[in-house]
């Protein structure tokens, strides 16, 4: 016999729908990334704007593809793990999830005012808001429950009623 938890499912229920969830958020990640890349070499090949901030000490630091890549999948993936965390705690923890999440946004749009140029703030805060879009769209989605998806429907067994 199985530990049921409080949902109802075993413990290999949910380790099993768990690998998919984090195999899911990949899926989500890794779109987010190439719209990232895609903005970031529009903004940076395209329209020729040095994708600059201001290090430690004040020299420039250059932005590459490859830190808006990284940086993205690693955020993705920690918002899917603190959505998955937050919904099974609380029947409301996707809403709550999204507030922390336009929060966190709001926070990340702090680190374009370091930006070289008022160019490149402009477009770092563009690459901070299409992630941030993507993320909470993409992963809102991904994570709402089946019945939801539904259109409010609970899944269950099919009952017929009599005769014809």
């Amino acid at each position: 016999m199985t530990d049921r938890t409080r949902a109802g499912t075993s413990d290999a229920e949910r380790s099993t729908t768990s690998r998919r969830t984090v195999a899911a958020d990949l899926g989500v990640a890794g779109a987010t990334a190439a719209a990232a890349a895609l903005l970031w070499a529009v903004w940076s090949q395209v329209a020729d704007v040095a994708l600059e901030v201001k290090g430690p000490g004040g020299e420039a630091q250059d932005v590459g593809v490859v830190s808006v890549v990284v940086s993205t999948v690693v955020l993705v993936l920690a918002g899917g793990g603190l959505l998955r965390w937050m919904q099974r705690r609380s029947a409301a923890g996707e809403r709550r999830w999204t507030w922390v999440a336009v929060g966190v946004t709001a926070l990340s749009l702090l680190t374009p005012t370091s930006a070289v140029t008022p160019a490149a703030g402009i477009a770092l805060a563009s690459l901070h808001l299409l992630v941030a879009v993507m993320a909470i769209v993409g992963l809102r989605h991904l994570h709402r429950d089946v019945g939801e998806r539904a259109g409010g429907q609970v899944e269950g067994p099919v009952q017929v009623s009599g005769g014809q």
